[in-house]
């Protein structure tokens, strides 16, 4: 009886102490475990689209509920071309780099005292890809919302959907690369739905 009064008490606290910092001078640092899956007009068929990569990001409470930051992406993925779409003949194959700077605004719609809040992001994404035949270039407006858990005053729990609009500009290095793909194929528009989960550290200013 008197462990489960102290688990109730325990339980009890954590709810109490569950204050956001969302306020003015905090700042506030993360990380995201993303999956991906993309649809859209592909500039070659890739037998493994499914991208999973950790982004770490920072920012700053300019006003309270509202956050200025950026996150930054680096990804290193294998990748297999086909010939055709849905035929099983290897066009090539290789590695992929991949780099961006992600500056966002963000804003909580509930009040800062809270335990949950729901949340509004915009964001802009400049990326630079190096993969085995060709370099790419892309351009991304991202429109996102969720909510995030506090577990205390310091630490919470997001969960955010994310829709993505990029073009791509390939920059081709491999001149017997170019002269098979077709002329149509040398920039991509590209649709993401994107489901991420990660922690947020508010650490306020003194």
């Amino acid at each position: 009886m008197k462990i489960k009064i102290g688990i109730l008490l325990l339980i009890f606290a954590i709810v109490k102490i569950s204050n956001a910092q969302l306020i003015k001078n905090t700042w506030v640092l993360g990380g995201n475990l993303n999956a991906n899956y993309g649809f859209g007009t592909p500039m070659y068929d890739i037998f493994d689209h499914t991208r999973v990569f950790l982004t770490p990001s920072v920012g700053y409470f300019v006003l309270d509920k509202f956050v200025i930051g950026s996150s930054f992406n680096i990804l290193y993925t294998n990748l297999y071309l086909y010939k055709n779409y849905g035929s099983s003949e290897l066009f090539g194959g290789g590695s992929t780099e991949f780099y961006t700077i992600n500056p966002y605004i963000r804003y909580y719609l509930l009040n800062v005292d809270k335990t949950l809040n729901f949340l509004l992001e915009f964001s802009y994404k400049y990326g630079h890809s190096k993969e085995t035949f060709i370099d790419v270039s892309m351009n991304q407006y991202n429109f996102s919302t969720g909510f995030e858990y506090f577990f205390n005053s310091t630490i919470g729990l997001e969960f955010i959907i994310n829709y993505a609009y990029s073009k791509r500009k390939i920059l081709t290095e491999d001149k017997s690369f170019t002269t098979i793909l077709s002329s149509t194929l040398e920039s991509e528009k590209r649709n993401d739905l994107n489901f991420n989960i990660g922690f947020k550290i508010h650490l306020i200013k003194n």
